[in-house]
């Protein structure tokens, strides 16, 4: 009898009344402040109207630790929880429930990929196990139910139907020597078999032959070369020809067109280290990239939020866990920092309705394009419009987290339509990615607030596009300040080391000239900034609370 360890979490609400006593520190009706629950929990973060609503970490009094979104005093939206014990989810929250896409990382090594409801495995999803096996399919309640699929450590596997991670009704067993046997169980064990056949014989799902034991004419089949790497796809006159798969002995992967023992045709290949490269390849050699042009369809149905006063509408994007990129360490973190500049009074003190955040899963090419059309298309001839990109970037393009390789990237000409569409007065791109420079070819806060964004309308219009790295240059991570390092300099920058001539406020060219002079001497020039548009130099970025010069 299987043994699957998927649990639910013991978290509750951890609600109570909040009271404005209990926040330690500021006014915590709306702004960013800190909250202590009776339970001994303490929440910083985002309020809004006397509630718990927007970005903020949570640390539980028995050790855990939540950081993500926020609505009305739940955990709502994309988030993580970190578990004393070691355990570690990242995904969506549904009132302080695991709820929709997400993944477990378990102490003891296991894993879980997929939906879930109520805090439990629900849904489609993958578990692996640390001895190697695994099962792909169905679960109810955090348990194995419906059609799936189980790989075991021995190299066998079941297909077919299970119950309560037993496997129980149709299905089909393939033993490690090939053998199949397809038949009827009954909580785990077999009743009947209504077939066994040598896997040297295709069944009806195209059951995979071994071609290094027999000759394999046509059809579907694995061949296994010397150095241990194994094609598994289409054969043509006993030689693996067509569209297949190749599981390199060192950890790469190709998927394409196949012919002569090589990539042939078009492919992705898969590298070990976590890049992914889509070409045309001819006798195993990529020579043209892989190119699949997405269109973006602009909206127009979307209102101008009309008024006189002078908005800012800024979008965040921090992605890190890339599955066909290397991930990246500090991007997730860089971005969350530049979402709580926005909110703080500094930034602008942008309410909610004006920011939006995509950390990790949540920053698909799709969600990013309607995110950005959905704040930038709302600002009007008087506002702002803001997108800072924290994570991999390509030539002419930036890398979401659904990139594999050749589908899915976010071009820098899209980016640049939707600006154009905008009826912004000035629009800022702040980019922290590799080959970004490639888009060319508290004491009198409520007195300051209204003269920055005075000084805001009083700007020239233009459009501005600040890049951590020219064309040909990748973009750096520091691990002594565990940061990007353009994103680390342009949030000292913004947080008033940029205010060279002391009028306690950061113009555009003050930054710029910060964030270029700290990335050269850090990287000793192998990295370089650029700023490139027709824009205002004098354009307001931040203001510096007087004091602390």
């Amino acid at each position: 009898m299987l043994v699957l360890r998927i649990f639910c979490l013991s978290i509750g609400l951890l609600v109570g009344q909040w009271t404005m006593a209990q926040c330690l520190k500021g006014n915590c009706h709306t702004g960013i402040g800190t909250y202590r629950y009776p339970s001994g929990a303490i929440y910083t973060g985002d309020f809004l109207n006397g509630k718990i609503h927007g970005t903020g970490i949570l640390r539980f009094s028995n050790g855990d630790k939540y950081k993500g979104m926020w609505k009305e005093h739940y955990r709502t939206g994309y988030g993580e929880l970190y578990t004393k014990s070691g355990d570690v989810f990242k995904g969506n929250f549904l009132k302080n429930h695991f709820e929709g896409k997400g993944t477990m990382q378990y102490r003891n090594g296991d894993l879980y990929v997929g939906e879930w409801h109520e805090s439990k495995a629900h849904g489609q999803g993958e578990y692996r196990f640390s001895n190697g096996a695994y099962y792909i399919g169905s679960f109810v309640r955090g348990l194995f139910e419906g059609f799936g699929v189980y790989h075991y450590q021995d190299g066998s596997s079941y297909t077919g139907q299970w119950s309560r991670n037993m496997r129980h009704g149709q299905g089909k067993f393939v033993e490690p020597s090939g053998k199949i046997i397809a038949g009827t169980w009954h909580q785990d064990r077999k009743v009947d078999t209504l077939v066994e056949t040598p896997l040297s014989v295709a069944d009806a799902q195209g059951q995979k032959r071994n071609c290094n034991q027999e000759y394999c004419d046509t059809g579907y089949g694995i061949y296994t070369y010397e150095d241990g790497s194994y094609y598994e796809g289409s054969f043509v006159l006993g030689l693996p020809s067509g569209k297949g798969i190749c599981y390199y002995a060192n950890g790469d992967k190709y998927i394409g067109g196949w012919k002569h023992h090589a990539p042939h045709g078009q492919g992705v290949m898969y590298f070990a280290g976590g890049k992914a490269h889509g070409a045309y390849w001819e006798d195993g050699k990529p020579v043209r990239p892989l190119q699949l042009r997405q269109e973006v369809k602009l909206k127009k149905h979307i209102l101008k939020d009309v008024d006189p006063k002078t908005k800012i509408w800024a979008l965040v994007v921090g992605v890190s866990k890339y599955e066909h990129m290397p991930r990246l360490r500090y991007t997730d973190d860089d971005a969350y920092r530049m979402y709580a500049f926005f909110k703080s009074p500094e930034g602008g003190a942008l309410p909610a309705d004006q920011i939006s955040v995509l950390i990790d899963e949540e920053a698909t090419r799709n969600n990013i394009i309607q995110a950005m059309q959905n704040l930038f298309l709302k600002a009007d001839e008087s506002d702002v419009v803001i997108l800072y990109f924290s994570g991999h970037g390509l030539q002419g393009s930036f890398i979401p987290i659904d990139y594999n390789g050749y589908e899915n990237k976010l071009r820098h000409d899209e980016i640049k339509m939707i600006m154009d569409q905008s009826s912004a007065k000035n629009k800022i791109c702040l980019a922290d990615a590799c080959y970004s420079g490639s888009f060319v070819q508290a004491k009198n806060i409520k007195n300051q607030l209204p003269l920055y964004y005075h000084q805001l309308g009083k700007s020239k219009s233009g459009a501005a596009f600040m890049m951590s790295s020219s064309s040909g240059e990748v973009s750096l991570e520091g691990s002594s300040i565990r940061q990007g390092v353009f994103s680390h300099y342009l949030m000292r920058g913004l947080a008033g080391e940029a205010d060279t001539n002391g009028d306690h406020t950061v113009v555009l060219s003050e930054l710029f000239d910060f964030v270029h002079d700290g990335v050269s001497e850090y990287t000793a020039n192998s990295q370089t900034p650029v700023l490139f548009g027709t824009y205002d130099k004098n354009l307001p970025m931040a203001f510096v609370r007087k004091g602390i010069h």
